[in-house]
């Protein structure tokens, strides 16, 4: 009957605790859904957009959200026919429409490149930016006059309208008030080291130009002037574009999202350590609104997509109390965190105590309480991080790296790149996948050597002949040599695991728990059994 109930506790805690919409290495989906009341839509910016005569922004953003809720692109007609305006050019730049006026100048293309290409527009804008007092877009204006170019042509080259149409479009942004004060200041120090033949910072001003350009030629001239105003520097311009490139047809969604979001930044950063899944899970935050989107990327981790199995185990568990548990994990993370441990501990000592009450007498006496609860500690220690581990084998993939760029890998840079990880390997094999390794192997140890310490206990206790003790010791044999056996199968399974990069680990971790199964073994049998063992064979000899 006690064992039933304890049974029961068992299974109920650990139902719970897996249940618990929270997680440890990722972001809950449930989680990024309670902030349901914080959401700002993309159909409601797309709103805003269109009160605040940005035809094309909420054109551009309904499309988005078009594409998120039923995996399509669309057009607007109710909107592109309510707006004349809304075509290269929009009604963003009083200049260029003005422009445009003058030369009568009609086209089909969406983008505004073609348009900024042409001789007469370029012109125009030169005479336009002639008589300009403001320092800062002379500045832009003078890079025109560096020397160095790999990409692009001279400007005063028969081929070198392309660098012309990106000057005069970044230095009409920054007319047009579009440019903020940190981009402008990273753009200031990069521009006048370039002057100083510094060629990491002409590599950043040409790399730049290229993503505006890339920009420019996909993009309609709102939608490219929204989108370099939330940079705060030129490394996140091409940061962004290179990340709509990685996933073309995914290109919109990640520029929407970086108008708006709070950071562009975060948003890059987010993407560059989850090359795998950061698309999906940027798509999946963003389709819920702005709230979710930046408390997604501000977390920087990866959402958790709860398997058949696990929503089969939400399933059994009461909407009452799921939805308290939702609401716990919302209104504090780290409430919701110390919950699930709790309930998986709980369930690890009902687990360890019913063990205990198989495999060994069901009267614990004072001299082995202290062992009982020692051993349902480690145990149930044990048990949780087994179970966390289960649950989130993200935990030992250590922490996603982008891959260099194409570009930069040669033969030479590539040999120098894995000798410095050779190198690095071998000085700091410890990670923190390694170090969590290592702790399950030390905690799996802990328990059965307390197994152990608990069985001679027992033994120690019963009022039975000497010979019959001994006889009961070579009996445990093999329960005291549990931890070497468990220590060898961990050692095969990293091994194992590591050979088909399921583990992202030192292989110090994999002959630690060898080690540990014999140092564990070793101390019981020498420390705990011997001695008994010594003293019932001098009792039976007194006898």
């Amino acid at each position: 009957m006690k064992s039933g109930i304890i049974f029961i506790i068992a299974l109920i805690t650990l139902v719970l605790g897996v249940g618990m919409p929270v997680y440890f290495s990722a972001t809950s989906q449930t989680f990024l859904q309670g902030f349901k009341n914080e959401n700002h839509s993309l159909e409601a910016h797309a709103e805003e957009a269109l009160m605040a005569g940005k035809e094309e922004i909420a054109a551009f953003l309904l499309n988005v959200n078009q594409r998120l809720a039923k995996g399509e692109e669309f057009e607007d007609r109710t909107l592109l026919e309510s707006s004349p305006n809304l075509d290269a050019i929009g009604s963003s730049s009083q200049l260029l429409v003005k422009i445009q006026t003058e030369l009568n100048y009609r086209y089909k293309e969406p983008n505004i490149l073609p348009f900024l290409l042409q001789p007469e527009v370029r012109n125009q804008l030169k005479y336009h930016f002639k008589y300009s007092v403001n320092q800062n877009i002379q500045w832009i204006l003078d890079t025109k006059n560096l020397m160095g170019w790999r990409f692009f042509k001279p400007v005063d080259s028969s081929s070198g309208a392309p660098l012309d149409a990106v000057i005069n479009s970044f230095a009409l942004m920054m007319e047009e008030n579009s440019i903020l004060d940190e981009l402008l200041i990273d753009f200031k120090f990069h521009r006048s080291q370039s002057l100083q033949s510094v060629d990491t910072s002409f590599n950043q001003v040409e790399n730049t130009y290229k993503s505006i350009l890339s920009l420019l030629n996909r993009y309609n001239w709102g939608i490219c002037k929204a989108i370099i105003s939330n940079c705060e520097s030129l490394q996140e311009i091409q940061d962004l574009v290179r990340m709509a490139l990685d996933s073309p047809k995914d290109s919109n969604t990640i520029l929407a999202a970086s108008l708006l979001s709070d950071s562009v930044q975060k948003l890059n950063f987010y993407y560059q350590l989850h090359p795998k899944t950061g698309m999906a899970d940027i798509e999946f935050a963003l389709s819920l609104g702005t709230a979710s989107l930046n408390e997604l990327i501000n977390t920087e981790k990866p959402i958790y997509r709860e398997n058949k199995a696990m929503r089969s185990i939400q399933f059994l568990i009461p909407d009452l109390i799921l939805e308290g548990m939702r609401k716990a994990t919302f209104d504090s993370k780290t409430l919701g965190i110390l919950l699930k441990l709790f309930l998986l501990l709980i369930s690890g000592l009902a687990v360890s105590h019913f063990l205990l009450l198989q495999f060994r007498e069901r009267r614990i006496s004072a001299h082995s309480f202290s062992l009982a609860i020692s051993a349902d500690l480690a145990f149930a220690t044990f048990f949780a991080s087994l179970v966390v581990l289960t649950l989130e084998p993200s935990i030992l993939q250590g922490e996603s790296k982008r891959p260099p760029d194409i570009a930069t890998l040669d033969l030479i840079n590539l040999s120098a790149n894995s000798e410095n990880t050779m190198l690095k390997s071998a000085a700091d094999p410890l990670d923190k996948v390694s170090i969590i390794i290592l702790i399950l192997f030390f905690l799996a140890q802990i328990a059965i050597y307390y197994y152990g310490l608990l069985r001679i206990a027992d033994i120690k206790k019963q009022t039975k002949d000497p010979i019959l003790k001994l006889k009961l010791l070579d009996n445990e044999d093999n329960l005291f040599d549990a931890g070497l056996y468990v220590g060898l199968g961990g050692t095969v399974c990293s091994l194992i695991l590591l050979a088909f990069g399921v583990l992202n680990a030192s292989l110090i971790t994999a002959y630690a728990s060898t080690l540990f199964g014999i140092i564990f073994v070793a101390i019981l049998k020498i420390f705990n059994v011997r001695p008994l063992r010594n003293s019932l064979i001098m009792e039976q000899h007194n006898k």
